[in-house]
């Protein structure tokens, strides 16, 4: 195996390590606050026979269904990004990996106090792209924001067309930090190396400053 091979799937384990870890501790939360609920239903139970509250009961049960609903729904995004490992490239709208990576990166931005937004033009056509590597590259971008970023503050993605061509905007609102090292858990150098591989042109400027991917051609 190349060096740059073997560099490429050193940092693929990493980010599919950090994704798995932040989705366990996801889906534990939701599962304890299922168990917390039921734990309420039963002593509602347990005190009245009748089951006089019902309108407690029903706003008990109504949580449960909305935990279990929130936890499929996660469930269903990790199975999706699984299977994006399954082809080299496939040909899809460009919002379509980002929504799950959205939707599974949300907790780590939770932790560092951060909002994770999104704005996707739905309408641009589609790319011929490995949607994995993607996944990984706009990862460790975002990554760097998140780091170097202050509390309370937005990172907005965002699908557009730049100079004609498709691009993906990480936009930023809010002040950089004073703790932050501004540097991402992936070396920038590599970070350029996968971008150019797949055709696309990175804008990075500072903390605060808007991150571009441009594809300069169907990757």
């Amino acid at each position: 195996m190349s060096e740059q091979a073997e560099s490429f799937r050193t940092y693929q384990m990493l980010f599919i390590g950090i994704i798995i870890a932040s989705f366990t501790h996801e889906l534990k939360n939701h599962l304890a606050i299922i168990k917390e609920s039921a734990g309420l239903q039963q002593d509602i139970i347990a005190m009245d026979k009748k089951i006089k509250d019902l309108g407690a009961l029903k706003h008990f049960l109504s949580s449960v269904d909305g935990q279990v609903d929130k936890s499929l729904k996660l469930i269903s995004f990790l199975n999706r990004f699984a299977h994006r490992m399954d082809t080299e490239t496939a040909q899809l709208q460009l919002h379509e990996p980002l929504d799950e990576l959205i939707a599974l990166t949300t907790r780590l931005a939770n932790q560092k106090i951060i909002s994770l937004e999104q704005d996707f033009n739905r309408d641009l056509g589609p790319l011929v792209l490995s949607p994995a590597k993607l996944q990984m590259l706009v990862f460790f971008l975002l990554d760097e924001k998140m780091v170097a970023l202050d509390k309370k503050s937005i990172i907005t993605l965002r699908t557009t067309k730049v100079r004609d061509m498709h691009a993906i905007e990480i936009v930023p609102q809010g002040q950089e930090s004073a703790s932050g090292n501004g540097g991402g858990r992936c070396p920038r150098e590599v970070l350029f190396t996968f971008a150019r591989e797949m055709g696309i042109e990175i804008e990075i400027g500072s903390a605060d400053a808007v991150t571009r991917l441009i594809f300069t051609e169907s990757a």
